[in-house]
């Protein structure tokens, strides 16, 4: 029995109807897209859409692979060009985080780095230290580190064995940062507004490396509403750093939470002249961080922490830890520096 032509025509319109709402939804990702690249925004919806960017491009590929054999099918050549220019917009904002391949891996001689927020009353002292014992790593930078954590770091004669260089600067808030590191510190500054610090590594053979570890504070969001202005301001004082590290001389690393998703345009502005090294060597979106919520679900759901390689060293290996309790995943990273610097 065939369909009567009242129930074919009804079901082409609504097919239209389907297609015309999702070319508009794909054009209004390009256009608001467009619009923050040229003028962006600090505050209001405008200035909450990049965050939600990557979620709203996602969907968009999932009604690009739902509808595009309709659109050809059907010869629908406005849905076909959204889809094309919705392709390509794409590509040029997530495709080298998106699709990002390791390198093959890190060799022995790799420097090796952790980056982990503890986030504030997410665990027990002895808690932090255990999963810190547990982690391969180098160097490991440490933010929302509070005083009863820094005690039980400096008490475990295990973690003081393996790290017996430590620059911890706790607090009661937020505002703790820590660095452990198993090369000796040679100097090292702890500032505020942000929190920041910086650590000068002697790692032997003439080589040194210069940390800096931040925890910018994030943006005011609301239900429908941002402002990123205090965030952004604190990140333009980030930047001074990088800058004056960048005419250095000395190989250095950024690394830390920046309260910034990779998809806003104030992360083009810190990770200008810097590698990214999720995004060379990393696989996948790379997320980092989710509301409590999604804890259970072993995954992050924005990227706001972060690996930058700046002066002299070379990205090999990346990846993110998201199964312990927290609202932020550990990140690991290795990097290759070069085997002698010469001043």
């Amino acid at each position: 029995m065939g369909l009567d032509r009242p129930a074919l025509v009804s079901g082409r319109g609504a097919l239209r109807v389907l297609s015309r709402i999702v070319a508009a939804y794909l054009l209004a990702l390009v256009g608001v897209s467009l619009l923050n690249a040229v003028a962006p925004r600090q505050t209001g919806v405008l200035g909450l859409l990049p965050i939600l960017a990557p979620h709203l491009f996602l969907v968009g590929l999932l009604l690009l692979v739902a509808l595009l054999p309709l659109a050809v099918r059907g010869r629908d050549f406005l849905l076909l060009g959204s889809l094309t220019l919705f392709v390509i917009v794409t590509v040029i904002r997530f495709g080298d985080e998106w699709v990002s391949l390791p390198s093959g891996g890190a060799p022995d001689s790799s420097l090796r780095l952790v980056s982990w927020n503890l986030e504030l009353g997410a665990r027990s002292p002895s808690q932090a230290v255990d999963a810190l014992l547990r982690l391969d790593a180098d160097v490991i930078a440490l933010q929302e580190l509070t005083n009863d954590a820094a005690a039980a770091i400096e008490a475990d004669p295990t973690l003081r064995a393996r790290y017996p260089n430590q620059v911890l600067a706790p607090d009661a808030s937020v505002l703790g940062i820590g660095l452990l590191s198993a090369y000796p510190i040679t100097q090292d500054e702890v500032t505020s507004e942000p929190v920041l610090m910086t650590a000068q590594l002697d790692l032997g053979g003439g080589r040194q490396l210069i940390v800096l570890n931040a925890h910018p504070l994030p943006g005011n969001i609301g239900s429908l509403s941002f402002d990123a202005r205090r965030r952004d301001a604190d990140l333009d004082r980030v930047r001074v750093r990088i800058e004056a590290l960048l005419r250095g001389e000395v190989p250095f690393i950024v690394i830390g939470d920046y309260n910034v998703a990779s998809s806003e345009p104030a992360y083009g502005r810190l990770a200008e002249g810097l590698r990214d090294v999720h995004r060379e060597v990393g696989f996948g979106p790379g997320w980092t961080w989710r509301p409590n919520t999604f804890e259970g679900f072993g995954i992050g759901l924005l990227r706001i922490d972060y690996v930058f390689a700046g002066t002299g060293v070379t990205p090999r290996a990346m990846d993110v830890d998201c199964r312990l309790p927290g609202d932020h995943c550990i990140l690991n990273a290795a990097v290759d520096l070069p085997p002698t610097v010469t001043h």
